[in-house]
């Protein structure tokens, strides 16, 4: 998944066959963790990587983030998930398949597109 997203491993999940179906814009309407993807977007008033620890501690472990972004507490703060920094986060976002619009972004699964996996 790193190559489709245009970036790189910084460390690899915990689970190595996590498959990815919705993307995560909003940690305060993650839903269920299994198959999320967070993507921490910054712009001119937030930056989402405040919100990793809120993501990761709802169950989320799988993450996207900006290259050289500081990660609040460092990547040790993270010992099972999975996380793939780019150049930047909305790249992946404008290429991810839409076939759903809501708040969790892009469902992806069997009945509507391939799912990705992050290793």
């Amino acid at each position: 998944m790193p190559a489709l997203l245009g970036g790189h491993l910084l460390q690899g999940p915990a689970e190595p066959a996590a498959a990815v179906r919705h993307l995560v814009l909003d940690s305060r309407r993650a839903g269920p963790p299994a198959g999320a993807l967070f993507v921490a977007l910054r712009g001119p008033s937030h930056d989402g990587h405040r919100y990793l620890p809120q993501a990761y501690a709802q169950g989320l472990r799988l993450f996207v983030v900006e290259e050289n972004a500081a990660l609040p507490g460092g990547l040790a703060a993270y010992p099972d998930a999975g996380l793939v920094a780019v150049a930047s986060p909305l790249g992946p976002c404008k290429r991810w398949p839409r076939r759903t619009a809501g708040s969790l972004g892009a469902p992806c699964g069997p009945s509507r597109a391939p799912t990705a996996r992050l290793s």
